[in-house]
């Protein structure tokens, strides 16, 4: 498994800059004259990514204007080179990034406005290096970028075991809808936005589910579950929001285990059963590494 890197290896002479806010370069009067810079990841990444099956990487590069930015510059190649090199004009100022089995990319026309989306429901392993700002001059001759994980996978699983799971008559199908997850990031801060998905999770997979979201942790909510029973393709009961403790950090495999037979999980309590106003446990989680 690939590790996870938390420092950017640079040349002499580049400057780092918060993603979420930029300095306004100093703009000086073109000369004419151009620096070659190489931009993209070590040899030891590409080798390890290669190994991994990744097989592309894609760098984007702005150019700091004096209001805003414009993408300069926009390279897919294949992973095992690692770097390109390319001509930037004398005197400007730069940021670029770095990406590996994005999706979608969109909003590309400013570093402020970029973002990656994913489909919750479909496997997903992105990875992004921060953004990185860069002077052309002569003293730049390379931008080593290192990529992260993005992403989480998060499972619900039914706390219950499989013969209490085969006994169950009153429904045959779980919609499981998980908020606060996030199918979409903006590359400037590393920002995700709040979004919603609902899965289906039928008793012939044992009520089982997985979705995919991008590092919820600049959230600052817990990831919540709502769940809507049914037999036959008809609702029979719903459950009240459920809080599942946790956010969906990066690069972490999270296992929510619900009770779903739970009386006191349920809007109205099934045939049989007299409702609870608690829980009889609470819904736990497990956290490994992706």
């Amino acid at each position: 498994m690939i590790k996870n890197f938390s420092k950017l290896l640079l040349c002499a002479a580049i400057a780092l800059t918060s993603c979420s806010s930029v300095d306004e370069p100093e703009m000086t009067e073109s000369t004419g004259e151009t620096a070659k810079v190489a931009i993209g990841i070590s040899r030891a990444d590409a080798q390890e990514f290669t190994e991994a099956g990744i097989t592309n990487i894609t760098v984007f590069v702005y150019h700091n204007e004096r209001k805003g930015t414009t993408l300069f510059c926009e390279k897919t190649m294949d992973v095992a080179d690692g770097m390109f090199e390319m001509e930037f004009p004398i005197g400007e100022t730069y940021q670029t990034f770095v990406v590996a089995n994005a999706p979608s990319i969109t909003e590309k026309e400013e570093i402020a406005t970029v973002a990656i989306n994913l489909d919750p429901k479909a496997p997903a392993d992105v990875w992004m290096s921060q953004v990185v700002k860069f002077a052309s001059d002569k003293s730049v001759s390379e931008v080593e970028l290192t990529l992260n994980r993005r992403v989480a996978r998060v499972s619900f699983e039914p706390a219950e075991t499989a013969e209490e799971l085969a006994a169950i008559t009153d429904y045959d199908n779980l919609n499981i809808r998980f908020t606060n997850i996030a199918t979409k990031m903006l590359v400037s801060g590393a920002k995700a936005e709040a979004g919603e998905t609902t899965v289906s999770a039928s008793a012939a997979d044992g009520f089982k589910a997985t979705i995919y979201t991008f590092d919820t942790s600049s959230l600052a909510v817990n990831g919540k579950l709502f769940l809507e029973y049914t037999k036959g393709g008809a609702v029979v009961n719903t459950s009240r929001e459920l809080d599942c403790a946790t956010s969906y950090g990066a690069s972490k495999r999270v296992k929510l285990i619900v009770p779903i037979t739970d009386p006191g999980l349920v809007e109205n309590p099934w045939s049989g059963m007299r409702a609870r106003a608690e829980l009889r446990s609470p819904i736990t989680f497990e956290i490994s590494e992706f």
